[in-house]
């Protein structure tokens, strides 16, 4: 997920357990894709790509 957000200028401000627990919950189907686009947006920033 990280080099998807990265590759479309974007980048996770969140740590790495963070990010690992919430794609662990993904995959056991405990969050929605609603809630996990609610969270990318809540916890990833612009970054400027050149």
């Amino acid at each position: 997920m990280a080099v998807f957000l990265l590759r479309n200028g974007y980048e996770l401000v969140v740590s790495e357990v963070e990010a690992v627990d919430v794609m662990i919950n993904l995959a056991k189907g405990n969050v929605s894709q609603s809630e996990l686009a609610v969270w990318l947006s809540n916890n990833s920033v612009a970054i400027n790509i050149k």
